[in-house]
């Protein structure tokens, strides 16, 4: 079992079938920020969430309520993982120009080529500096708003099937500590950001890079190199400014569609 499943078993035990009064102190300021009207003799439930296309990892019941959250915790930066094909046509759906669906390609495969087929593979920093000009158009095109929420939804939110469950709270940690914070409040942060600092491909904070690169062509994983990988590099301190940020997101996002989306 690796780290990260073995810590969402860590948190389940932890909560699931205690009162809430029997929760020690950060216990209880978890259930009450997804809770607020959680009393003392509430059971808390806590379960795996089974449904593999979808986000969520535990689920909470609180008093015929339920929470979904997402659970991250060590040095795990990884969101999501899928097909570059597929990849590509969720962009077109979002109406990405074709230039950009090119450059994101030659990145991809890093050889030249838009299928993978070249003879030689660069290092990514190569890549960098050889495409730096038209990975600062694609970035510039991808850093719409409505593209970065399209993308928190199918990365960190729900998952690239229509059937999949969104969440509504994510955190990073484990059962003794951590960071939770709202899917709405972590979207007003990200749409109240600048990602222009990133030099590599990315939407808003999630980076996109290859699964495998396979510089020298010797794994035996070869399809692992048509699969795309979602990445945040700093998501715990993105999840702690989201939360104490909220006044100044406020100012800089009140009149914005965007501002609130998830807020019930």
């Amino acid at each position: 079992m690796n780290y990260g499943i073995s810590t969402e078993f860590k948190i389940i035990k932890s909560y699931d079938g205690k009162p809430f009064n029997q929760l020690n102190n950060f216990q209880k300021e978890i259930i009450t920020r997804m809770f607020p009207k959680v009393k003392d003799g509430d059971i808390i439930s806590c379960k795996k969430f089974k449904n593999s296309i979808s986000k969520p990892d535990i689920v909470f019941y609180v008093g015929g309520m339920v929470s979904y959250v997402s659970v991250k915790s060590g040095s795990a930066d990884g969101m999501h993982i899928e097909e570059i094909r597929t990849f590509i046509w969720f962009l077109r759906r979002l109406g990405i120009s074709i230039r950009t669906q090119k450059i994101l390609l030659l990145y991809h495969y890093g050889d030249g080529t838009l299928d993978g087929s070249g003879k030689r593979r660069m290092l990514h920093d190569e890549i960098v500096y050889k495409y730096k000009e038209l990975i600062e158009y694609a970035n510039n095109e991808l850093k719409a708003p409505e593209i970065v929420l399209a993308c928190l939804i199918r990365f960190v939110f729900k998952g690239s099937s229509n059937m999949g469950k969104p969440i509504d709270y994510l955190f990073f940690g484990d059962e003794t500590y951590g960071v939770l914070c709202s899917k709405n409040d972590l979207t007003n942060f990200v749409l109240s950001r600048n990602y222009s600092h990133l030099s590599t491909m990315h939407v808003g904070p999630l980076t996109i890079q290859p699964y495998l690169r396979d510089i020298n062509n010797i794994s035996k994983h070869k399809y692992k190199r048509d699969m795309v990988q979602i990445k945040w590099r700093y998501l715990l301190t993105d999840l702690q400014k989201a939360n104490s940020m909220k006044h100044i997101i406020y100012e800089k996002m009140k009149d914005s569609p965007y501002y609130d989306i998830y807020k019930e």
